[in-house]
């Protein structure tokens, strides 16, 4: 692992050194992307990169991402969650590189590559959920529920197709994760019992994704 590590340092460092005295290319890169995964979630987040050359660059994201639909909801004899904890959703802060390859077709002006950007995401490793208390069809009392417990982070991995066109960059593609928006709820308890009982098994998430960035 150290070996594979050093490396990846030096190819880096090689080719950073080859564009250092190229001036074509911005520093920093500004982008927005949206996503939609196999765990029926939606993600939305702004990123930062500082590319250290034309091809290498380090940053991080801060974005918000939340289920779209759900199978089912924890419910029990007088209770279930409250309307707004049906969905559940959270912040996460994800620090990642990103890579971009070299040109391999040029059309008028723009200029098609591949890129890829691993990452750790990291939720707020924390979540609450509200509880209704009810009595047939009517809520009589309300309380929380809160938990610290589970996975709140995990790698992942973008892979895609970047079209340049002077300092903009639009890409599209595949993203993959062993993270879960719903490992943390999971240890979410009430009466006795899990809301694991509600929730499906954890998937290997996979997905599509497109980013507009901004060079400068």
């Amino acid at each position: 692992m150290k070996k594979m590590i050093l490396l990846i340092l030096l190819i880096s460092a090689t080719i950073c050194n080859a564009e250092v005295n190229d001036s074509g290319w911005g520093r920093h890169r500004a982008a927005i992307t949206g996503m939609l995964t196999s765990s029926d979630t939606w993600q939305l987040e702004s990123s930062y990169h500082f590319m250290l050359c034309r091809y290498i660059g380090v940053g991080a994201s801060i974005g918000l991402w939340e289920q779209i639909m759900s199978d089912g909801y924890p419910s029990g004899t007088g209770w279930h969650v409250d309307e707004n904890s049906e969905k559940v959703h959270n912040l996460y802060f994800r620090p990642s590189l990103l890579f971009q390859s070299p040109v391999f077709l040029k059309i008028r002006d723009a200029g098609i590559s591949i890129t890829a950007e691993p990452g750790i995401m990291m939720n707020i490793p924390y979540c609450s959920a509200g509880i209704d208390i009810v009595e047939g069809f009517q809520t009589v009392d309300y309380t929380t529920v809160s938990t610290t417990g589970g996975q709140w982070c995990g790698a992942d991995l973008r892979v895609g197709i970047n079209v340049n066109v002077y300092r903009f960059n639009f890409s599209i593609g595949y993203l993959m994760s062993n993270f879960d928006i719903l490992s943390i709820p999971r240890h979410l308890r009430y009466n006795g019992i899990g809301f694991s009982e509600f929730y499906p098994a954890k998937p290997f998430m996979q997905g599509a994704y497109a980013t507009i960035s901004a060079s400068f």
